[in-house]
């Protein structure tokens, strides 16, 4: 469950399988999400969505961090040919991601959208971040 500032302008839409929340942005779409496997793992298949190469340890240790939900997130920003699991490659995509580990968990936004929205809501998908209170869901056993 999370709370955030959100634009009024954001339009929420079905998250999906796998996520917690989504939005429909200019065209593009922020999904909230809680995640398993690494950082690195996560973020080289973001990369790979991209066309992109894989980030080696050393490039991974120096992106950005930002605050999210109280915890640091790294953050990966990214532009070109987005391929997706399902439908056509999308040209003049950006991806801009953002993963905090809490606990054993991966807490994960992420904008995939054209560039332009990016440009325009880039300050605002980081202002949601900052703003973002998460309460993970303890395990079943």
């Amino acid at each position: 469950t999370f709370t955030a500032q959100i634009p009024d302008y954001w339009f929420p839409v079905a998250p999906g399988k796998f996520a917690e929340g989504a939005y429909r942005i200019f065209g593009g779409k922020l999904t909230v999400s809680v995640a398993s496997g690494g950082i690195g793992m996560n973020i080289n298949r973001w990369m790979g969505q991209f066309g992109q190469a894989s980030l080696d340890e050393a490039a991974l240790k120096v992106l950005p961090r930002i605050p999210m939900a109280g915890h640091e997130a790294v953050l990966i920003e990214t532009t070109g040919t987005f391929q997706g699991r399902t439908g056509p490659q999308q040209p003049g995509q950006a991806l801009f991601g953002a993963i905090a580990p809490i606990g054993q968990q991966l807490l994960v936004i992420k904008f995939v959208g054209p560039e332009e929205a990016l440009r325009k809501e880039r300050s605002n998908i980081l202002s949601f971040a900052n703003s973002l209170s998460f309460k993970l869901e303890e395990p079943r056993s």
